[in-house]
């Protein structure tokens, strides 16, 4: 490695510490205004308020990273400007290409950190924190905190598979829920739908069911029963359960995750929502890196200082675009609109292209 790529990499490594440390920071800061007072009410012990925010950073730092290096990197770029040091560089024979590749090897390196943290610290931790709140807080205001979770699926323990709109944990209650029923070799043998189902003592009493029997292959057979109020004696599960599902399905390692879309195909599921949060558990980690690609063409450029905040506000916008982008192509591919490799890697690719296509113009 030159001296000059040493350089730029040891100037850049300490204003991205900076700023996520102070991101970090802002993050539990905000978190400690929300939820101080709750802890308090709740007469929690210091070790587990301590415990949350323990658990909490490794979130707070896969949610920020890629802002803070932005951050530093536009603080390097700006300062190697107004100090002519990227002029000084060009002066001699170097092009921005060669400028930038210290500052994108690093980049690269945030995005393995990123990925190792977001997939194998962060689930564990940030579920350690919700259990905080859910058992510490929940539990002894009679559940007026807890929220509803919503589209929750969930494997039973009797070869029963849920799919639930929503879970309503302060009222111990399941709305628009469909039950799958399959026997021992994994056949379809019933469907079941239920506007309502309300826990009474030990079991779920379902509202308003009808119930279809199905085929080996999953064709209705007869007419569907209709019922009231009924039980079934397969249904094993708890609201825990259901709790359980609804809150780990996001916080699932890559592997674990990629299990999970595996068995709901098998069960003939639509898994639009699961492939596309498997696909943005890879392209989340390189944001840090996009954002770089877009930093550069506008800040390396030789320019005054007026001209220099300018660039600043368009490379913002356009890193601004880029999230709106994903945002919009994540909705639509959770929707079934946009296939999942495009709904979560559109985004990134697109940005991440037309930045290497531009990149010549910093040279002039």
């Amino acid at each position: 490695m030159k001296i000059i790529d040493r350089y730029i990499m040891r100037q850049l490594v300490l204003p991205i510490v900076f700023c996520s440390l102070t991101l970090v920071f802002f993050m539990l800061v905000a978190d400690i205004f929300d939820n101080l007072q709750e802890f308090m009410q709740n007469k929690l012990p210091v070790g587990d308020i301590l415990t949350y925010y323990l658990c909490f950073i490794p979130y707070s730092f896969s949610q920020t990273i890629s802002w803070a290096t932005l951050l530093g990197t536009v603080y390097l770029l700006v300062s190697f400007s107004v100090h002519n040091e990227t002029l000084a560089m060009k002066m001699t024979g170097q092009n921005i290409t060669r400028i930038s590749i210290p500052i994108l090897y690093l980049g690269f390196i945030i995005g393995l950190i990123t990925f190792v943290v977001n997939d194998l610290l962060v689930p564990p931790t940030f579920l350690k924190a919700e259990n905080i709140r859910r058992e510490k807080i929940a539990v002894k205001d009679g559940g007026k905190n807890a929220k509803c979770l919503y589209d929750v699926t969930c494997f039973g323990k009797e070869s029963v598979v849920y799919y639930i709109r929503t879970v309503d944990i302060e009222n111990k209650r399941l709305e628009d829920a469909i039950l799958l029923f399959f026997d021992r070799t994994g056949a379809l043998t019933k469907r079941v739908v239920a506007k309502e189902a309300d826990w009474t003592e030990n079991h779920w009493e379902f509202k308003n069911v009808t119930e279809y029997e199905t085929n080996t292959e999953g064709g209705i057979l007869g007419e569907p029963v209709v019922s009231d109020v009924k039980a079934f004696s397969e249904v094993r599960e708890v609201l825990g359960d259901f709790i359980s599902a609804g809150t780990e399905k996001g916080f699932l390692r890559y592997k674990e995750l990629a299990s999970y879309v595996q068995k709901m195909k098998s069960k003939g599921l639509k898994t639009y929502t699961e492939e596309v949060e498997l696909q943005h558990k890879l392209s989340f980690p390189w944001q840090s890196l996009v954002m770089m690609f877009i930093a550069i063409p506008f800040l390396m450029r030789t320019a005054n200082r007026k001209v220099v905040a300018v660039n600043v506000l368009v490379s913002l916008g356009f890193v601004i675009a880029f999230h709106v982008t994903n945002a919009i192509s994540l909705a639509l591919g959770r929707s079934g609109t946009l296939f999942p490799f495009l709904s979560a890697w559109g985004g990134t690719l697109v940005f991440a292209i037309g930045s290497i296509l531009i990149i010549e113009r910093a040279n002039y």
